[in-house]
């Protein structure tokens, strides 16, 4: 199943853009997108936040879960010259905005997830301190 290096990795193929490119771009840490991509690992939230920031054509919800498409309807990526044409921009304001809600529930999600697993790492730390 393909992760978000993988996403990556086929968005900056498709685009024609190099690790550096994208390292500049989006103002991430030098080499990290090589780092990343080499030991294959994820990247924090903050630098897919920049990385979004810098390539508004790329689609939160596919980089980040795979759903939908990598890039929102209206957007003709031009390889030769990585300039984004909106054919449609009331269309393409739409999709980006469900895009967005779809990324939010799944989030909200696994912020739920992540507080449910905090609060059972609190109890059994507390009930390992109360038996010693």
């Amino acid at each position: 199943m393909p992760n978000i290096i993988d996403r990556l990795e086929q968005f900056m193929d498709s685009q024609g853009i190099n690790n550096n490119q994208m390292t500049v771009k989006a103002g991430l840490s030098v080499g990290l997108i090589g780092s990343a991509r080499k030991k294959r690992t994820g990247l924090h939230s903050n630098n897919i936040e920049k990385i979004l920031h810098a390539y508004p054509e790329l689609n939160p919800s596919w980089l980040i879960t795979g759903r939908g498409k990598m890039l929102p309807n209206g957007y003709d990526q031009k390889k030769e010259d990585n300039v984004s044409v909106i054919e449609d921009p009331e269309q393409d304001y739409r999709s980006s905005v469900k895009d967005l809600r779809d990324t939010i529930a799944i989030l909200k999600e696994q912020l739920a997830e992540a507080r449910k697993d905090r609060e059972l790492l609190r109890k059994i730390i507390a009930k390992n301190y109360s038996e010693e």
